[in-house]
């Protein structure tokens, strides 16, 4: 079965070490699942999904529309993934504070 596996983790700069220590694996079964040598299970989904902080479905499917945002959203999304925790939950609530009740931009 293909997977973008590779992709994801290339779009994210990081190596097949660094993905293996965030999921707590080796990087010779990173290599091994990008490679469809090993099955891709729904647990190895989920643990890469959380590393590559990505959608599940990503995974098996391909990144989900990233090639059809808009250059300043791929800013966003890429200043997004670069924050710790608390900072995104602020950056989530700033972003929220920008749109009406009704879902609208406010003026």
């Amino acid at each position: 079965m293909k997977n973008y596996i590779k992709e994801l983790r290339e779009a994210r700069e990081i190596t097949q070490e660094v993905l293996a220590e965030k999921i707590g694996t080796t990087s010779q079964q990173i290599y091994n699942l990008e490679k469809g040598k090993r099955r891709l299970t729904w647990d190895w989904i989920q643990r890469l999904a959380v590393a590559l902080e990505c959608h599940p479905m990503e995974i098996t499917e391909g990144p989900l529309g990233i090639s059809m945002l808009q250059n300043d959203e791929k800013e966003l999304l890429s200043a997004y993934r670069g924050l710790a925790e608390p900072e995104r939950k602020i950056y989530l609530n700033m972003a929220k504070s920008y749109k009406s009740n009704d879902g609208q931009k406010k003026e």
